[in-house]
C-alpha cells in the first residue's frame, strides 16, 4: 500500500538539510542564482553543504558516540560490483558500507526540470545506494518541479525501494516552500 507519511521532525540530518536549504533560498539565493537562473548542481551542492555545517558544526563535532559526524559533497563512493558512484551529498561518520548505522544520509538534488526518466534514474540510484553502501536515509531534493508530479514518477519508478527516502520539493524557487514527503512501498 502507497502513502505518503509527514515530515517527521526526529529525523535530525533531514531537518539539517531542510533548515540549510531554507536559509540558501531566504538569505543566500544570490549564490546559487545567476541572471535569474539557477547556476549548476554542483555549486547549488557546495552552498547546501557548507550551510549545513555552518549551522550544525557543533552537534557534528560531537557526533556519534563522541566521534564527529562528517558531510562530504561529489564524495566516491565504492559499491558492491566496484562501480564508483558519485551523490550530490552524505552525511556519514564512516566510508566504510559495513558501518551501516554510521551512513547516515545520502542524497541526490535537480534543480532544472528535466525528463521524468531523469528523476527515475535517480530515485532508482538513491534506492540502490542506500541497499548497497547502507544508508540509514536517502534523500532527494528537487527545485522546480510539483511535489505531485515528484510522488508520481517515484511511485512509478519499479525496483526500488522507497522506505526511508525522503523527497523535498522546491515548486518555484521564488516562492520559497518546501515539500517535504516520504512515500513508502
Amino acid at each position: 500500500m502507497n502513502f505518503v507519511k509527514p515530515f517527521k521532525v526526529e529525523d535530525k540530518y533531514i531537518t539539517w538539510v531542510k533548515d540549510a536549504l531554507s536559509e540558501l533560498l531566504e538569505r543566500k539565493k544570490y549564490m546559487v542564482m545567476n541572471n535569474r537562473e539557477l547556476v549548476t548542481e554542483r555549486n547549488f551542492c557546495m552552498v547546501l553543504v557548507a550551510l549545513i555545517y555552518k549551522n550544525n558544526y557543533e552537534e557534528m563535532e560531537r557526533g556519534l558516540d563522541a566521534k564527529p559526524v562528517f558531510i562530504s559533497g561529489e564524495v566516491g563512493k565504492e559499491i558492491y560490483d566496484k562501480k564508483v558512484v558519485q551523490p550530490d551529498f552524505v552525511i556519514h561518520q564512516s566510508n566504510n558500507p559495513a558501518d551501516g548505522l554510521k551512513q547516515l544520509l545520502i542524497a541526490e538534488v535537480k534543480i532544472r526540470k528535466c525528463r521524468k526518466n531523469d528523476y527515475r534514474w535517480d530515485i532508482r540510484n538513491l534506492s540502490e545506494y542506500k541497499r548497497q553502501l547502507g544508508f540509514q536515509k536517502a534523500l532527494y531534493i528537487v527545485i522546480n518541479n510539483t511535489a505531485e508530479e515528484i510522488k508520481s514518477i517515484a511511485l512509478s519508478t519499479k525496483d526500488v525501494e522507497l522506505k526511508n527516502m525522503c523527497f523535498m520539493v522546491v515548486e518555484d524557487i521564488n516562492n520559497m516552500t518546501i515539500n517535504t514527503f516520504y512515500l513508502d512501498n
